[in-house]
C-alpha cells in the first residue's frame, strides 16, 4: 500500500513540476518578473527580507504551539482511559499534520522568494 501511495506522490510531483518548468521556460513568467523589476531596488531587497523573515517566524513559533499541544495530547492518550484514547489520537495526529503543513509551507514561502528575486 505504501509503495503505491509514493508512486503516485512521485507522478504528481513529476507533473507539478513539468507544468512548473513549462511555465518558465515559455517565457510567459519570466517576461512578466522582468517587468516587474523587483531586484533593481536595494530598498525593495531589505523590505522583502525582512517580511519573508518575519514570516517564517511567525510561522515557526505558531508550529512550535501546534508541535507542543500534539505532545500534550500524545502524552495524555498515552494515561488516558479507554474511552477518550481514539479521540485523543486523533487529535494529536491532527496537530501533527497541521505542524507537518506549516513546516511545508515555510518552505514554500522562502522558494517563492527566492524564485521571485532569481526571474
Amino acid at each position: 500500500m505504501k509503495i503505491g501511495r509514493y508512486f503516485f506522490q512521485i507522478l504528481i510531483a513529476i507533473l507539478v513540476g513539468g507544468i512548473i518548468g513549462g511555465l518558465f521556460n515559455s517565457g510567459f513568467l519570466h517576461g512578466f518578473f522582468s517587468k516587474l523589476n523587483f531586484a533593481q531596488s536595494q530598498s525593495f531587497l531589505m523590505i522583502s527580507c525582512i517580511c519573508v523573515s518575519i514570516i517564517v517566524i511567525v510561522l515557526t513559533i505558531y508550529q512550535y504551539f501546534v508541535q507542543k499541544d500534539a505532545l500534550f495530547l500524545k502524552r495524555k492518550s498515552e494515561s488516558g482511559h479507554d474511552d477518550t484514547l481514539d479521540e485523543l489520537l486523533a487529535k494529536a495526529d491532527l496537530q501533527y499534520n497541521k505542524s507537518d503543513i506549516l513546516f511545508y509551507s515555510q518552505i514554500t514561502v522562502v522558494m517563492v522568494y527566492m524564485i521571485i528575486l532569481l526571474v
